[in-house]
């Protein structure tokens, strides 16, 4: 699939042979490292004609033998990568499309082993995709970022993906945005006395 992706023309020219051996040695994989296996998988998502090639990955059922659930949300990871358009989406946000909840994100990381990086934004993806309405829309991705105890270039990263997730017309203005720093600090405190 990954040398699919560098060298067809269309997303679904497959050859019915390639995938019929595909599909009758799949169990294969359960030999295979996770991590070789995200090494792969990477490639395939961030390259050419990555939601098509998800759809058929799930559709030949090799998604059980790569830490995807036993019924993954293809609605979603179709609705996900069309949407996108543009927006160049990390692997494991659209992966996480493919993922109903923070359970399968969990099982995803015990057979693949993503880094830390990863294994959080899948879990804030599948946790904060759904849109937030707001009268001011860029406030609760904002609150988000304010409040988080995790390292805000993290943070920001990840609500990032999550505005590109939705396609969000406001992935922009938040690219802009710069966190406020408090006005006070310990330095400042320490000179007027206070210990």
């Amino acid at each position: 699939f990954r040398f699919y992706g560098r060298i067809a023309k269309a997303p679904n020219l497959h050859e019915t042979a390639t995938l019929e051996a595909i599909k009758n040695n799949v169990d294969g994989l359960e030999r295979i490292s996770g991590e070789r296996i995200w090494v792969e998988l990477k490639q395939i998502l961030e390259g050419n004609f990555a939601g098509e090639l998800a759809t058929t990955i799930v559709d030949l059922g090799i998604g059980p033998y790569i830490g995807l659930p036993a019924n993954p949300n293809v609605e979603e990871l179709s609705i996900v990568w069309k949407r996108s358009g543009s927006n160049k989406l990390h692997a494991i946000t659209l992966l996480s499309a493919l993922l109903r909840n923070q359970d399968d994100v969990i099982k995803l990381h015990s057979r693949l082993k993503l880094s830390a990086y990863e294994r959080d934004l899948a879990m804030f993806v599948v946790e904060h995709r759904p849109p937030k309405i707001h009268s001011k829309p860029l406030l609760p991705y904002q609150q988000l970022l304010v409040k988080s105890k995790s390292k805000a270039s993290d943070v920001t990263n990840w609500v990032i993906e999550v505005l590109k997730y939705n396609n969000s017309p406001h992935l922009e203005e938040f690219q802009n945005w710069e966190l406020p720093k408090f006005p006070v600090s310990g330095n400042m405190l320490k000179e007027t006395g206070v210990e």
